[in-house]
């Protein structure tokens, strides 16, 4: 049988619309993101990406297959309503309804004695809050030292954690999330056991049917731009006479966007070729945003001393986090990212991930 695949989304991920189209595009059908942590009386924390991550999700792949979670790290049962009373708050901050999944993330190493007995509370007070569908989430490690007891848990809507496995290796479970770079992409991926029920409130599907997705044109030059699902190339400016295609993932290199009428543009290319202009077809490859604050290395990177990235400072590997100035621009036209540092490197999304 094929499962379906799914993700979830923290502050570490894109929270643009062409993220999460390009999640689609790789086969994902759904995503969670985290919208909490801790609570009140501790160290409550909201994401910030959250909003956008959620209201997009909820675009492109509808209410039934969006969903939210929050990190617990309740000290007693008492605190988990603490937790959930901020959790509750901060679901009010974001496009979240009573019918869609929520998860308790249960995998803190600072959660000692009857972890059990503390998620339950946590929820009891969501189910209490109105709240239908309450999922778990943990470390398959976790019920095999006996940790946490699914069979006391008040919920069977139970999501497992094991890397390099070739299962979750829990009876009973709904998900699995098997990878933390699922298609390349340094994002969590799982997927759901229908067989077994499966995790998400799927017979909503009819119910809460998804938002019709909102299309719109590249009116600026991206630059460089990565294929969201197959596209097309076009001899002519209409986009009717096809030369050739190419696959997901596929870079172009764009010469300059031309204005066809109306709110329509097209991509063209140096070779004078055409691609169609929808930005659901394309993910721009350089961040141009001002309020991008930080972002993490997905390869080795280098810094340069100067705007121009001529004199270079020093290589950085894959992992390494780097806090944001500003966005500027080279001579060539081409955005960099200038660091808090006052040095200089590529804000390319093949070499860096945004975090903040």
């Amino acid at each position: 049988m094929a499962y379906p695949y799914f993700n979830d989304t923290a502050i570490y991920q894109p929270r643009d619309i062409s993220f999460f189209r390009l999640l689609k595009s790789h086969g994902s059908t759904g995503n969670l993101t985290k919208v909490s942590q801790g609570g009140y009386g501790g160290t409550p924390y909201f994401s910030p990406s959250a909003p956008s991550q959620i209201a997009n999700s909820n675009i492109v792949f509808g209410r039934h297959r969006t969903g939210a979670y929050h990190y617990l790290l309740s000290s007693s049962v008492i605190d988990s309503a603490n937790e959930m009373k901020w959790f509750v708050d901060c679901l009010k901050r974001v496009d979240i309804d009573k019918n869609q999944l929520l998860v308790l993330d249960v995998e803190d190493p600072s959660l000692w004695g009857n972890v059990t007995a503390r998620t339950n509370a946590a929820i009891d007070y969501l189910h209490d809050a109105g709240y239908k569908h309450v999922g778990v989430y943990y470390s398959a490690g976790w019920v095999w030292s006996g940790k946490i007891n699914l069979n006391l848990l008040h919920t069977k809507l139970w999501w497992t954690a094991s890397y390099d496995s070739r299962n979750s290796g829990v009876n009973g479970d709904r998900a699995w999330q098997y990878t933390d770079h699922w298609s390349g992409l340094n994002v969590d991926g799982s997927m759901e056991f229908t067989d077994q029920g499966g995790f998400f409130p799927s017979s909503l599907a009819i119910a809460t049917p998804a938002q019709p997705e909102k299309h719109g044109y590249y009116s600026w030059n991206p630059r460089l731009v990565k294929a969201i699902g197959r596209v097309n190339r076009y001899k002519d400016i209409n986009c009717k006479q096809k030369v050739d295609s190419f696959p997901s993932g596929t870079e172009f290199e764009i010469k300059e966007v031309v204005h066809v009428g109306g709110s329509a543009y097209r991509l063209k290319l140096a070779n004078g070729l055409y691609l169609s202009g929808w930005d659901n077809h394309f993910m721009n490859m350089y961040y141009v945003m001002s309020s991008l604050k930080q972002v993490k290395t997905l390869q080795t990177v280098y810094l340069y001393k100067d705007v121009e990235r001529t004199k270079v400072l020093r290589s950085y590997p894959k992992g390494t986090l780097f806090d944001v100035d500003k966005i500027v621009k080279m001579k060539s036209g081409l955005w960099e990212i200038k660091t808090t540092s006052g040095f200089y490197m590529t804000c390319n999304k093949d070499y860096v991930s945004r975090t903040k």
